[in-house]
């Protein structure tokens, strides 16, 4: 959304349209996309933290599944 002369707009296609002179059902289908476009960035970041915390685990539980080489071959 965009301002033009202190009045929020909207870009639909190549057009620009001022949101106040929308009809109602217009004016909450825009409010609606807002709240979505919100929702999807906080879900983004949401799903950006549950990537790393698996990371996290991933590398954990190698460590504690498969420790370190200590050099010692079994049978040396």
């Amino acid at each position: 959304m965009a301002i033009a002369k202190d009045e929020p707009v909207l870009m639909l296609g190549n057009k620009k349209y001022i949101i106040s002179e929308l009809s109602p059902e217009a004016q909450y289908c825009v409010a609606q996309l807002n709240e979505i476009q919100q929702d999807i960035t906080k879900c983004t970041k949401h799903l950006d933290r549950h990537r790393a915390a698996y990371s996290g685990f991933q590398i954990q539980l190698e460590k504690l599944v498969e420790p370190e080489e200590t050099g010692v071959e079994d049978g040396e």
